[in-house]
């Protein structure tokens, strides 16, 4: 009977204990989480801030879109690119050598479109310096390619997708900024371009241009220039680096002839090609989305130019 007793003695005395147990642990439990993650909600700010947010890029501010920040969290890359973003975008290359996922390919584009641009801002100077960005800006573009229009990787990107427009403004502005800013003309002849990961073989499609490449004087981005004196900037859309090819002024006249243009630069191939270090340039005017393009074990870059009129320039 007495151990009866204590049994039911003791019986409150638990439940009394319990009581205050469960809402301290609550409590403790809530506290560590709080210092294990951010904390995660909403305000509002308006359609203009969110759309900023969202259409976020290396083209508009110096930094990664949330895309390309999805594929670097996917690896675990993220601290590495901020450390070293040529470890970084050589690692993510690999990858995608295995991994045929397109948006892989558009975090490679943006990634060295970012690089080139640090690198063309540091306070390094130097034709090293500048040649490196330019590299980086050729290699935007060849990931550019690949995203849009390349063939491996399953289906074509949709075109309603915010990625296919920015990775289409990839190709355009970094194609520009790594070929038409160049010393040297543009390579008529074979040329061989390093890539931070692998080089690029690139040679001219003359038979595709209109123009005698020994008159020109310069090639200057359209992208550069900014327009006075009309009311209307027009624009067709489309893949390709616009530009103004300034002939060589004559003597006697007052004015040299300038002649815009566009620049496509077409690869072959896919990114497993690239460390393989270049290949035989074959030169042909097929468009870019022609089914049944042909393929080559080794990597090329063509070039086309159109110049559809002309006008003077001082």
């Amino acid at each position: 009977m007495k151990l009866q007793h204590d049994v039911r003695a003791h019986g409150p005395i638990f439940l009394q204990h319990r009581t205050w147990f469960i809402p301290v642990l609550t409590i403790l439990l809530m506290v560590f989480l709080a210092g294990c993650a951010t904390p995660i909600g909403t305000r509002q700010v308006g359609i203009k801030r969110t759309y900023e947010q969202i259409n976020t890029n290396a083209i508009k501010k110096d930094v990664y879109s949330d895309a390309t920040r999805s594929v670097l969290h996917r690896f675990d890359l993220e601290k590495q690119f901020d450390k070293d973003p040529a470890v970084a975008i050589e690692t993510l290359h690999e990858i995608a050598c295995e991994d045929d996922r397109r948006d892989l390919l558009y975090a490679l584009s943006e990634l060295s479109y970012l690089s080139a641009g640090k690198v063309h801002t540091s306070n390094t100077s130097g034709s090293d310096t500048a040649l490196q960005a330019k590299n980086y800006y050729l290699a935007s573009a060849v990931y550019a390619y690949f995203y849009l229009l390349g063939e491996r990787g399953g289906a074509f990107p949709d075109p309603y997708d915010r990625r296919f427009r920015t990775a289409s403004d990839f190709y355009n502005t970094a194609l520009a900024q790594s070929l038409l800013d160049r010393e040297q003309a543009l390579p008529v002849r074979k040329t061989r371009i390093p890539l931070p990961v692998g080089t690029l073989l690139v040679a001219l499609d003359q038979d595709r241009s209109f123009y005698d490449m020994d008159t020109l004087e310069t090639l200057v981005p359209s992208d550069t220039l900014l327009v006075h004196g009309l009311s209307v900037r027009d624009r067709r859309p489309g893949l390709g680096a616009p530009f103004v090819a300034v002939e060589k002024k004559l003597p006697g006249m007052q004015f040299a002839k300038a002649t815009p243009g566009t620049l496509f630069m077409r690869v072959d191939g896919d990114i497993r090609n690239l460390r393989q270090g270049g290949g035989r340039p074959a030169l042909n005017s097929t468009p870019p989305m022609k089914k049944g393009s042909p393929k080559s074990a080794e990597k090329t870059s063509r070039w086309k130019m159109t110049f559809p009129h002309s006008w003077p320039t001082p």
